[in-house]
């Protein structure tokens, strides 16, 4: 069964923040942090990590977009978030579009045949006779599996907020940089580094302070992308399934 490794690539760190932070502003008991009128310039960088990543875990929707490189494999992404198991979007890879949803407990994939062939051409064992046949059978066609499985939440962690803005367990220490703008808001941008990792988080500051940019340089997964659409509809279905395959039948 092809399974499509974007979870690391999409695991949008706040920068090395502290878990105490997150836990205190999540309990309200940071006063600085409990009041969502504090400009974060009284904030600490820590504190404004751990405010932004409870933000964008509490939003009803929103898009993000971007590059990473996975497996040595550069992708772009563009999804719309649209609450908790709803979710739809693209993903480009050597040269190959395909696009990808959550919708009504199940996950869908479908793409041309330079997407399937950058998927199926990496499973160990597989000749490129059985990678032509396999694309063959997946050309025009949706790929269907139940959402709650764990090769579909390996695939999707779009849906998943806190999958996708999790608390960060290291001991990086962040640092305020210089303010910039990002699709005309301004932003406060923090920085991190662990090693030769060089992390990069933009947070809004005016309004809600979410997610505006998010880079890391160096490293297994370098990646960058960029949020937007907060709180905007998504409009969202099932695919035209009528010639799905279910994934749950195909073997390893």
């Amino acid at each position: 069964m092809v399974a499509l490794s974007v979870t690391a690539a999409v695991t949008l760190t706040a920068c090395g923040e502290d878990t105490k932070a997150d836990a205190k502003v999540a309990r309200g008991s940071v006063s600085a942090s409990a009041s969502p009128t504090t400009p974060l310039e009284d904030l600490a960088p820590v504190e404004i990590a751990a405010k932004s990543r409870l933000a964008m875990t509490k939003l009803r929707s929103f898009r993000v977009k971007g590059t990473a490189a996975v497996g040595g494999k550069k992708m772009t992404l563009d999804m719309a978030v649209a609450g908790k198991g709803n979710c739809l979007g693209t993903i480009g890879v050597k040269g190959g579009t395909g696009q990808v949803r959550w919708y009504g407990g199940y996950t869908y994939m479908t793409g041309d045949r330079r997407f399937w062939h950058a998927l199926v051409g990496g499973e160990e064992g597989a000749t490129p006779q059985q990678v032509d046949l396999f694309v063959d059978w997946l050309d025009g066609r949706w790929l269907r599996k139940p959402a709650g499985g764990t090769g579909a939440n390996k695939a999707f962690p779009f849906c998943d907020t806190a999958a996708m803005f999790p608390k960060d367990t290291s001991d990086s220490r962040l640092t305020r940089g210089a303010e910039t703008e990002v699709n005309s808001t301004r932003g406060e941008t923090l920085t991190g580094r662990e090693g030769a990792t060089a992390r990069t988080l933009v947070v809004a500051a005016e309004g809600e302070p979410y997610y505006l940019r998010t880079s890391i340089k160096g490293g297994e997964l370098p990646q960058r992308f960029e949020y937007s659409g907060f709180n905007k509809p998504v409009t969202l279905g099932p695919p035209p399934i009528a010639n799905a395959i279910d994934g749950t039948r195909l073997q390893r």
